[in-house]
């Protein structure tokens, strides 16, 4: 699923810090995981992913049966692709399972 882009001057040097929540299913356990998901970048082909879009494309993760390493990669990946931007950094924060 592509994330919604905004288009903004790249000239303006923007430095972008979006965050989200994520739920999926353990591989290990099948127990449900939930993670604060934080998203740093800087867009230097102007492209900026629209918040709504982001946190809709972070609630397809509920009921997916994936890793945390798996999941934080896909994310990445998406947003490079989203952004065309190597400029990026996530951060995934797993709540322990009880």
């Amino acid at each position: 699923m592509a994330l919604r882009t905004l288009t903004v001057n790249p000239a303006n040097k923007l430095s972008i810090s979006i965050a989200g929540r994520l739920t999926c299913l353990c591989p290990v356990n099948s127990k449900r995981d939930s993670a604060t998901v934080e998203v740093s970048y800087y867009p230097a082909c102007g492209a900026v992913i629209e918040l709504e879009a982001f946190s809709a494309y972070l609630a397809g993760f509920e009921g997916r049966t994936i890793s945390h390493e798996d999941a934080t990669v896909e994310i990445a990946d998406e947003i490079r692709w989203s952004i065309m931007s190597d400029d990026l950094t996530v951060k995934t924060t797993w709540e322990p399972v009880e």
